[in-house]
């Protein structure tokens, strides 16, 4: 069988060592320190990463229409993405296929990434019929009554955001989507961290129509939220879903919308203060981000439990979205009036993903559909229960990133040393070699 990295042994890239050979005290270091230096280690890192974006966002666009016959997320016959493809592996590497069942994430992050781009100055025209008829299912899914306990406002929100969009691109028709999907979304009580894809959602939507009536529910969310924050709560969104980080990052795409939507700088400033202690207490030193963080106790335990077989606790993969919702959350910060500069930190937590992973390898080869394999344990194991295969869901969250690096409000500052300088002072870092895309 050919070697698949993670699968049968894994080669790193840089190094040729396998990731067998990661000594006991490594594991020990990394049980005690979990972040493997942290942000110092990640932003002082000499070897800066550039990925082509641009490329890249082509490839995850022709990944999302391709058929499923051709290894891709679109199914013709149902007119709409697949939830996901699994992966098994052969001898070529791995094969792909969609799961069995019909379930109701039929895309709705994927269907808002998709609307972003097509919405941007990057935006083409190549795949409307294809989006065309993924907001129709999109439509009849929501409307179905044996999905009614599938319509939380985490799902309507992306799909409120998508119909908006829409609503600018195809006709009136998406703008009365929208408002249904708003409609259904008002009574959400804004108590975990990926309710704040509804508040996204409902801002794109009084953007686009300036409704007054959208407007006042933003506000009154948003005064909501406000009166729930707490010092180790800055969000004001807790629950035990805001502890995994792309949550949390869901949480300020739409936080940083609203406001910019409504003017309220106590918002903005709720992100920020969400985004400095992802850095501080999530960045790994060779750019990721954890997806969560775990007490002493229990990382003892899960190392112990991995000696006899289990698989790594969740604290020790590693997941490609969790960089791209940052670069997001990031891009929606700078375009509602930031005033800090996370550029260092996102080329950090992309270039992970093209480099600086524990593969040493750009991880969407390893998938060869064009987007990056979904979760790395920190060993360099890429086989893991649950996590053999890639969501539509997380290509949708790719997209969003790639646009906002390509055409968005981090297109102009990703390669520009003086961006990184805006906050001179403010960070304790050393001095950040900038070198261009093409170099």
């Amino acid at each position: 069988m050919t070697r698949v990295p993670g699968v049968n042994g894994r080669t790193n890239g840089r190094t040729g060592s396998q990731s067998q050979s990661r000594g006991p005290l490594a594991a020990a270091r990394e049980v005690l320190d979990p972040r493997v230096g942290g942000a110092r280690a990640a932003l002082e890192r000499p070897d800066r990463i550039d990925p082509p974006y641009e490329r890249w966002l082509d490839d995850a666009l022709a990944a999302l229409f391709r058929p499923v016959e051709a290894d891709g997320f679109w199914d013709d016959e149902a007119g709409r993405f697949v939830r996901a493809l699994c992966w098994t592996p052969t001898a070529d590497g791995l094969a792909w296929a969609p799961p069995r069942g019909r379930g109701f994430p039929h895309g709705p992050l994927a269907t808002m990434g998709a609307m972003a781009w097509r919405d941007s100055p990057a935006g083409t025209d190549a795949y409307d019929a294809k989006l065309r008829r993924q907001l129709a299912a999109c439509r009849r899914l929501v409307a179905e009554e044996r999905y009614a306990d599938r319509r939380e406002a985490a799902v309507l929100g992306p799909l409120l955001d998508a119909f908006a969009r829409a609503g600018t691109r195809f006709g009136d028709e998406w703008l009365d989507a929208a408002r249904e999907c708003f409609e259904r979304t008002r009574g959400c009580a804004f108590e975990r961290a990926a309710d704040g894809l509804v508040l996204a959602g409902w801002a794109t939507l009084a953007e686009r129509t300036g409704d007054r009536e959208v407007r006042a529910a933003l506000s009154e969310a948003l005064g909501l939220i406000d009166g729930a924050r707490g010092a180790d709560d800055p969000l004001g969104l807790a629950a035990p879903a805001g502890r995994r980080h792309r949550h949390e990052q869901y949480a300020c795409w739409g936080l940083a919308r609203a406001a910019a939507v409504t003017d309220r700088r106590d918002a903005l400033d709720a992100v920020e203060a969400a985004l400095e202690r992802a850095i501080d207490r999530r960045l790994r030193g060779d750019g990721a981000f954890l997806a969560t963080t775990a007490p002493l106790g229990r990382r003892l335990s899960d190392r112990a439990l991995e000696l006899v077989g289990a698989p790594p606790g969740r604290w020790r993969v590693l997941f490609a979205a969790d960089q791209t919702a940052f670069a997001t959350a990031v891009a929606e910060y700078a375009a509602a009036g930031g005033e800090y500069g996370y550029e260092r930190e996102v080329a950090a937590a992309m270039g992970w993903l093209a480099a600086t992973n524990p593969l040493g390898t750009d991880l969407r080869s390893v998938t060869g559909l064009g987007v990056p394999l979904r979760a790395v344990a920190t060993d360099g194991r890429i086989d893991l229960p649950r996590h053999r295969f890639v969501g539509v869901h997380e290509v949708g969250t790719l997209v969003a990133a790639l646009t906002h690096l390509t055409a968005g409000a981090l297109a102009d500052d990703r390669a520009v040393g003086d961006a990184y300088a805006r906050a001179a002072g403010e960070r304790d870092t050393a001095e950040w070699e900038v070198t261009d895309a093409s170099d």
